[in-house]
């Protein structure tokens, strides 16, 4: 094929599919205390054909918890799953993670013991909505299940945040 046939053939852009996000709302350690909850990470779109309209990316993020009686900080990574709509191109979304996780009892007065780490395994979802440009707005809902000590200790932390994504301005071209 000469460079000339070459530079004739339809080229297609697509976005980098690299988005970060940083949100804050409302936390429950499940031990007692709530109070405020931030989450920030970031998601890699998994490029090939989505299947039944469904988009794939891989997500890392990290939940905090803070708290001067009792907090939790988590980080995870996983798979999302959205499928983004045409009413004013929404786009739902669930996740799936795994993680680790560390609570800290910084107000219990237990001489020796003051936190304890577990892996984690995460599930939420939520919308992204778009408002100008790169950026759309998040509403997210993520839930943790630890697993202390003995069978018998659960924890289940939530946290419901809102905040901004803002996808990298970064694209390829992919030659047909």
């Amino acid at each position: 094929m000469s460079r000339a046939q070459a530079q004739a053939l339809p080229t297609a852009t697509r976005n980098s599919g690299v988005d970060v996000f940083f949100t804050g709302g409302h936390g429950d350690t499940d031990y007692g205390t709530t109070g405020t909850a931030f989450s920030v990470g970031g998601d890699v779109a998994l490029f090939g054909r989505p299947r039944f309209g469904l988009q794939t990316a891989i997500e890392a993020r990290l939940i905090d918890m803070p708290s001067d009686y009792i907090g939790t900080k988590d980080f995870a990574g996983g798979i999302r799953v959205g499928r983004p709509l045409h009413f004013h191109r929404i786009t739902p979304y669930a996740d799936f993670l795994i993680g680790y996780g560390t609570i800290s009892f910084p107000g219990l007065r237990h001489p020796g013991y003051t936190h304890d780490n577990s892996v984690t395994y995460n599930f939420g979802g939520g919308v992204d909505v778009p408002v100008f440009g790169p950026f759309a707005a998040k509403v997210d809902y993520q839930e943790e299940s630890w697993k202390l000590g003995d069978a018998s200790s659960r924890l289940t932390p939530s946290a419901f945040t809102v905040g901004v994504v803002y996808t990298l301005p970064l694209s390829f071209h992919i030659h047909r």
